[in-house]
């Protein structure tokens, strides 16, 4: 599913365009991430807010973004 998302629109947005079409307010999203700054990562965790969903980063060295 991945990889034909990267290959349809933005690597970028391989995360969120999910969220954006498949979440629902009350969802949990989780998230990990050595830098806390991939945009992929950071996009979806905007998207979560946006549309409700609970959001939960496990993040690595200082966090990032």
């Amino acid at each position: 599913m991945l990889t034909c998302l990267a290959n349809d629109i933005d690597y970028s947005e391989i995360y969120s365009y999910q969220l954006k079409t498949k979440g629902e307010p009350g969802d949990l999203l989780i998230v990990l991430s050595g830098s806390g700054n991939s945009p992929n990562v950071v996009q979806a965790l905007k998207v979560g807010n946006q549309k409700n969903i609970k959001t939960f980063a496990i993040l690595g060295f200082d966090g990032g973004a």
